[in-house]
């Protein structure tokens, strides 16, 4: 079974892409979306994270824009939280591929947004990377409800830049045209993938604070 990274920064257009992907019945891990179960009413990192955000409970749930905020007071807050929630994701993750095994998958894409800059642990057949042109990136972020230019920003700040992504992907899809040209690499990348599989896999490790946090 080939196991497919793909992550990219935000609005690049990886959702499309994800999009795409479903509609040929590819088996996708969505890490954001299993975060979103997690802070749901009843998820297992509600209680975990509303001791650290207590604002952010609303109704039995986290609220994610609140959550957003507090880190923009207070930056250390980001790995406290992904200290709780990592771990979960990757206890969601290891359960998805057990399935793929199980029904004897041939591909599957992990869909997750910051695949090298946490080096999120596995082995990875290939790193697959949705970019656009920067402009083209931010004008789509401005289009979300809650986005500003300071949050905007931050979140650019934690992630890798666009060349250094390029630098470490396998493959590269551009999505600064039409749906229909993506649609086009999606299905080129597809037939690439299946029918000259990695011999050689690209393994991450996640990088180990050198200090403890607080």
């Amino acid at each position: 079974m080939q196991i497919i990274g793909l992550t990219g920064s935000i609005a690049v257009g990886k959702s499309t892409v994800v999009e795409l992907l479903q509609h040929k019945h590819i088996p996708v891990f969505d890490a954001d979306k299993t975060v979103h179960q997690l802070y749901a009413k009843g998820g297992k990192a509600v209680a975990f994270v509303a001791a650290l955000v207590p604002t952010s409970l609303c109704d039995g749930a986290i609220d994610r824009a609140i959550v957003s905020q507090a880190i923009l007071k207070d930056p250390t807050l980001l790995r406290k939280i992904e200290r709780i929630v990592h771990p979960l994701v990757q206890l969601e993750k290891k359960r998805f591929l057990q399935w793929a095994r199980r029904t004897h998958q041939s591909l599957v894409v992990l869909d997750i947004p910051l695949l090298l800059e946490k080096n999120t642990p596995g082995a990875y057949d290939q790193i697959v990377v949705v970019t656009c042109p920067t402009a083209i990136q931010e004008e789509r972020a401005m289009r979300r409800k809650g986005m500003t230019p300071e949050k905007f920003k931050s979140i650019r700040t934690q992630q890798l830049s666009e060349s250094e992504k390029i630098k470490r992907a396998t493959y590269v899809i551009d999505t600064a045209s039409t749906k229909a040209n993506t649609a086009h690499q999606v299905e080129a990348m597809l037939k690439q993938f299946l029918e000259h599989p990695s011999t050689k896999r690209v393994v991450l490790r996640r990088k180990r604070n050198k200090k403890p946090l607080d």
